[in-house]
């Protein structure tokens, strides 16, 4: 699927020495050595989050505040924030419960992130390092420790998501960083229109509002490289919508303009 794609990409600009990230050879079996072309979109790609989370970080100095990842497949951004002891941070990732499942199961097994997320702490309740199973979570997904939580949800199923978040120690009235890397280009329009609505109505009910969505996708399906993209992501049966239904930067702008967002910008 794409988050193991991602997770070899990723790897693959990691052992060739664009960036260092500890976390990602623990959850990436192939090692797999990408063209340097492929190399260096995700070390832009990386970057690019990593620059915006830290000003975020920055800017919300001293107040409780809260990173959110929307379709975290094997991402370890809050994984090295919680490493680097990041203060005053509740981290939230949020993906299918077949892949939250998993993924809880990994920071069980491996020490490296099983002491990043527990420090000293028991196991969450429910989970053994030996099995983590759909029966075995909570209504929401799994609390790793004090500060991370890992939330199963469809994300085409924008009101699921709201009553997990709800259900959860998530707090839509602090400071919010929301991330969402390649994930809602693969999602139809009218999933994306359901799910950027539903959390800016959600926030925009409380008192002083402050979210800050960052979004990482592809767009220009018309240039040669785009030409060159679709044709290859048709050929290996893979459906990006968004890459046509928001093909210019002013559109994806407009994806959350549209639907209650108060102010977009989008940059290349």
């Amino acid at each position: 699927g794409t988050a193991s794609e991602a997770l070899i990409s990723k790897h693959s600009a990691m052992r060739v020495g664009y960036y260092e990230d500890e976390f990602l050879g623990l959850f990436c079996r192939r090692k797999d050595r990408k063209p340097p072309l492929i190399n260096r979109g995700y070390y832009a790609r990386v970057e690019s989050i990593n620059l915006v989370t830290q000003k975020f970080l920055n800017c919300t100095v001293g107040a409780p505040r809260q990173v959110l990842v929307i379709g975290g497949g094997y991402d370890t951004t809050c994984l090295k924030l919680l490493k680097a002891k990041t203060p005053d941070v509740q981290y939230f990732e949020v993906d299918f419960p077949a892949l939250i499942d998993k993924k809880a199961y990994l920071f069980m097994s491996a020490p490296l992130i099983r002491e990043t997320v527990l420090g000293d702490s028991d196991l969450p309740e429910g989970m053994s390092t030996a099995q983590a199973s759909s029966a075995q979570q909570r209504e929401y997904g799994y609390e790793m420790g004090e500060n991370f939580t890992l939330l199963s949800a469809d994300l085409k199923e924008a009101d699921t998501l709201l009553r997990c978040l709800d259900a959860s120690r998530f707090d839509f009235s602090q400071p919010t960083l929301l991330i969402s890397e390649c994930v809602i280009v693969y999602m139809d329009k009218s999933s994306v229109e359901s799910l950027c609505g539903s959390l800016a109505q959600r926030f925009a009910k409380e008192a002083s509002p402050r979210a800050l969505w960052v979004s990482y996708d592809m767009f220009n399906p018309h240039d040669k490289f785009g030409k060159v993209m679709s044709h290859n992501l048709r050929e290996g049966g893979i459906r990006v919508p968004g890459f046509t239904d928001y093909p210019t930067l002013i559109s994806q702008g407009q994806r959350f303009t549209s639907q209650g967002w108060g102010t977009a910008e989008s940059i290349s």
